[in-house]
């Protein structure tokens, strides 16, 4: 195994198996492997219709969950560059960050 997909490629295959638990006070919320592995190919194919192409950047920004992760995951196969970005980050700086219309177009 070299690269992140080689890793999620094994995905899969561990089917049933628990890969998250989200917890919204006393309900549980069990996300299977399988599961986590075709919610991040449809996050992947969304991306693809919204006209997300391989080297651009995709702002992930939410609380700590399973969709967090099928997000960064679905940008992943895209062959995007996921920049995630905490609710830690000052809303100030965070509401300048956004206003920069064409950041995701700047060379790196």
């Amino acid at each position: 195994m070299q690269t992140l997909i080689d890793l999620f490629n094994t995905f899969e295959a561990l089917g049933d198996k628990t890969a998250f638990v989200n917890r919204t006070g006393v309900r549980r919320l069990v996300v299977s492997y399988r599961e986590f592995h075709n919610l991040a190919l449809k996050m992947a194919n969304l991306l693809a219709q919204k006209g997300v192409v391989p080297g651009d950047r995709v702002l992930i920004w939410g609380p700590n969950s399973s969709w967090w992760a099928i997000a960064y995951w679905g940008i992943i196969i895209r062959g995007a560059i996921a920049v995630a970005w905490t609710k830690k980050f000052l809303v100030k700086f965070s509401n300048r960050f956004l206003r920069v219309r064409e950041w995701a177009k700047e060379p790196v």
